[in-house]
């Protein structure tokens, strides 16, 4: 589910909200990288947040509301997940306000 609406939008909004889980690959074509060029990146990873608002051309600041959205979305669809699934939701480990 938020893998397909990250891939129907466009090549910056994806690159802004990728939550999903998904190969190399995948990633690579819904960014417009060529997966050689992603797979570079991934042995890179953690990338700091200066060095993400360089590849998006926004800003440290945006960077990190942008994780925000993305922790909030990724939690939400959780959330909805477990419900449809009568699982039980786990504690968050993310800090709330």
């Amino acid at each position: 589910m938020i893998w397909n609406s990250i891939r129907s939008s466009a090549k910056t909004e994806s690159s802004r909200e990728l939550l999903g889980i998904a190969s190399i690959r995948s990633i690579a074509i819904a960014l417009d990288f060529a997966p050689e060029r992603l797979a570079e990146l991934w042995n890179e990873t953690p990338l700091d947040d200066l060095t993400i608002a360089k590849m998006l051309d926004c800003t440290r600041q945006q960077v990190i509301n942008l994780r925000r959205v993305a922790r909030d979305k990724l939690g939400e669809a959780w959330r909805s997940w477990n419900l449809g699934n009568k699982r039980f939701d786990f504690p968050s480990t993310v800090m709330k306000g």
